[in-house]
């Protein structure tokens, strides 16, 4: 693990980092240089060693670089049969998939390939449409290709873990042609698993079975655990899911009352009231916001600052509407728990 306290990296240059020649800043006058390649290399040569290379981070507030790999690990002996204990896992039950990709030829391997395996499947060729499908249909798993036109497999993955409770936690596996990406930028991102295109078909249906045996009944201490976008928030907690617990019940009561002081202020038009609410909520909210929602409040200080009132008035509005998902996410997560606690006693 490296990790500075540096300038960050722009959200929009974050996807490209690891192609080479990229910086985040190219200009004739940035203040640090390089060509562009140690990243690339360095994440190659991960690749290679048969581990990965991964990255946080935010601007104005630095980047942390993390390399794992299998040093030093042997392999376990297969345990005897007399030696052995766990139980077999069972077969996996027929699935209702939804399967998003604009390419046709990679939906329909997909697709034939499920059926192989007895799973029935629904196509959507655009974000959109599949949303609706996973509205509509409440299927059992999502197949969602993150580089699509239009939305990008990143907003509607926002989208779906804003819906009703019955649908945003369906799992979801990205079919992405980032291979490497790691378990921080899958988690922020809000998706279950991923499998790097082009894949192999042992490899979809091992992350398959990986993911939905996390998702079944008793798998985790409480309803479900945490909802996935909080896992930053949960990691700055040692993973004390009681402690989380409670400070999410104070979140949730905290973030509808910073959103309705953001719209009160927003329909006064208190460009120094705006600018004070958003810097009181920044650091907090940066465990709890969907990728792509960290820079909300600083974005809006900025504009409040500097008097540019209809980015002050859009940026309010975001933000008050993301406090409020993110509270109801949290709230029934906790009438959740709440319910298994009881049923357990």
């Amino acid at each position: 693990l490296v990790r500075d306290t540096g300038v960050g990296i722009p959200l929009e240059k974050q996807a490209h980092l690891f192609q080479p020649f990229m910086q985040g800043d190219a200009s004739t006058e940035r203040l640090y240089g390089g060509s562009g390649l140690g990243l690339a290399i360095s994440a190659r040569l991960a690749e290679a060693l048969g581990g990965s290379l991964w990255f946080n981070s935010s601007p104005g507030t630095g980047s942390e670089f993390i390399l794992q790999t299998g040093f030093g690990l042997r392999e376990r002996e297969a345990p005897s049969a007399s030696s052995a204990t766990t139980e077999p896992v069972p077969r996996q039950r027929n699935l209702r998939v939804v399967v998003v990709d604009d390419n046709a030829i990679n939906r329909l391997t997909v697709v034939r390939l499920l059926a192989k395996r007895g799973h029935e499947s629904m196509e959507a060729e655009n974000a959109p449409d599949g949303l609706r499908l996973i509205r509509d249909e409440a299927p059992d798993l999502v197949l969602l290709d993150l580089q699509l036109p239009g939305m990008s497999g990143f907003e509607a993955l926002e989208r779906l873990r804003a819906m009703p409770a019955a649908l945003a936690h369906i799992p979801v596996i990205a079919l992405t042609a980032h291979a490497l990406m790691g378990d921080r930028e899958r988690i922020s991102a809000g998706m279950d698993g991923y499998v790097s295109k082009p894949f192999h078909i042992d490899a979809l249906f091992a992350e398959i079975d990986r993911v939905l045996a996390q998702h079944r009944p008793g798998a985790a201490d409480t309803a479900d655990g945490p909802p996935a976008r909080f896992a930053r928030a949960l990691e700055g907690l040692d993973g004390d899911v009681e402690l989380f617990t409670e400070i999410a019940a104070k979140a949730v009561e905290e973030f509808h009352r910073f959103a309705g002081r953001i719209d009160e202020l927003a329909r006064e038009r208190e460009l120094a009231g705006l600018a004070a609410e958003a810097h009181k909520i920044k650091s907090n909210w940066a465990l709890y916001a969907l990728q792509g929602e960290e820079s909300l409040p600083q974005n809006l200080m900025l504009a409040a600052r500097q008097a540019e009132m209809d980015k002050a008035m859009e940026t309010a509005s975001k933000l008050s509407a993301a406090l409020r998902v993110a509270a109801e996410e949290l709230r029934d997560w906790l009438a959740r728990t709440s319910q298994v606690d009881r049923e357990r006693r």
